[in-house]
């Protein structure tokens, strides 16, 4: 998985690497034993915050 180049984005990073295995799960990609890797993940921010726009403050 990409590293974040900067002291703040860590959460966008495990945001998107949640999003990117769940999507990879909810395919049914079944685990084989070995990791699913997440080396070609690209974490981008603007579409992270895209996707979050509308459920930010739509909380309980």
């Amino acid at each position: 998985m990409a590293q974040q180049d900067n002291d703040y984005d860590c959460g966008v990073f495990v945001l998107d690497a949640t999003r990117a295995l769940t999507a990879r799960l909810a395919e049914a990609e079944p685990p084989t034993g070995r990791p699913l890797h997440l080396d070609t993940l690209v974490a981008d921010r603007q579409a992270l915050l895209g996707r979050l726009r509308p459920l930010i403050g739509s909380g309980p």
